[in-house]
């Protein structure tokens, strides 16, 4: 099991190198000098050369590379391009990531808490009554859940939650209750995942001997199904939590902009319209982590509760 771990955790080192490196360049090649928005339109060129030398701007971009990845080596974000504390000191992006990044895990853990409130007794309900009308209802709601993006079911919501009968605000983070649309959107499609796996999961479990040892022993249907077949086919749905907390705050960049909710999705948008480098480079770098994290801990869970995997080809 140690090998495995230590195998998976050099694996992860590569990743993030990778990301970091095609996140900085191509950040670096998108049209605009940040110096322009910082100077503003007023400043003289001398005024653009001092602010482009202290931000090693006039060095090359090898060098810039060499700069970055010292100081990525360091655990050091580096500072913010723009925004700044109330000393008038520039920010840490690592100050700002800490900031937002409770935003984004709450509205992460809302959203899967949604889905698994949702997805566990349509998943019974159908596996229970495979081919009838529910089991094919709750799969064409699956199918339209999985097709239909966050982005555009969002500003479905919006519509008609906000504008159209003005139950809940259209964005923000103000009450509670501004949580709901944003989790809602990002739920609907991990409830159609959660649904259908667990679904044929269950159906999977059935059909296995011990099912019929247990109904021979004269176990019920009801207890065979809530005691023996759900306590097997949860098993798998551990691995499956923890990639859709990857594929979570990958979805959150789009849902957070939409409904304004102030998080690291919204951190990240702005960074790159700004050509804030350091913040949106923190940005990408910290969802690159969490996303390979959450793949690493599925691979562990898999490994543990699987005695059949063989560790030592992983």
């Amino acid at each position: 099991m140690l090998d495995f771990i230590i195998k998976r955790v050099l694996l992860m080192i590569p990743t993030l190198f990778f990301v970091a490196s095609v996140s900085f360049f191509l950040i670096h090649i998108t049209p605009g000098d940040p110096v322009d928005l910082i100077a503003g339109q007023k400043a003289t060129a001398e005024q653009k050369d001092e602010i482009r030398k202290s931000l090693n701007l006039d060095k090359p971009i090898t060098e810039q590379y060499q700069i970055f990845l010292t100081r990525l080596a360091h655990a050091d974000f580096g500072e913010s391009l723009y925004s700044t504390n109330e000393d008038g000191s520039k920010k840490k992006v690592s100050k700002m990531i800490a900031e937002r990044m409770p935003n984004t895990a709450i509205l992460a853990i809302v959203a899967i808490l949604i889905s698994l409130f949702f997805s566990i007794p349509m998943a019974i309900f159908a596996a229970a009554n495979k081919g009838k009308t529910i089991d094919k209802s709750i799969l064409s709601f699956c199918i339209l859940g999985v097709s239909i993006p966050s982005f555009v079911l969002a500003p479905i919501l919006i519509l008609t939650f906000c504008l159209q009968f003005q139950l809940l605000p259209v964005g923000g983070n103000d009450s509670a209750i501004s949580i709901i649309l944003p989790a809602v959107s990002l739920a609907i499609g991990l409830i159609a995942v959660t649904t259908r796996l667990l679904r044929g999961s269950i159906l999977d479990n059935v059909a296995k001997p011990y099912v019929k040892t247990a109904q021979a022993k004269g176990c019920s249907r009801t207890r065979v199904l809530f005691v023996h077949v759900l306590k097997n086919a949860f098993m798998p749905m551990i691995t499956i939590i923890f990639l859709q907390i990857g594929a979570l705050i990958t979805g959150t960049i789009f849902t957070e902009n939409i409904f304004s909710w102030p998080g690291i999705g919204t951190l990240l948008i702005d960074s790159i319209n700004r050509r804030d480098y350091m913040t949106a480079q923190g940005c990408i770098l910290l969802i690159a982590f969490i996303y390979v994290l959450a793949t690493f801990l599925a691979d562990i869970v898999s490994a543990y509760i699987n005695p059949q995997i063989n560790l030592k080809k992983k």
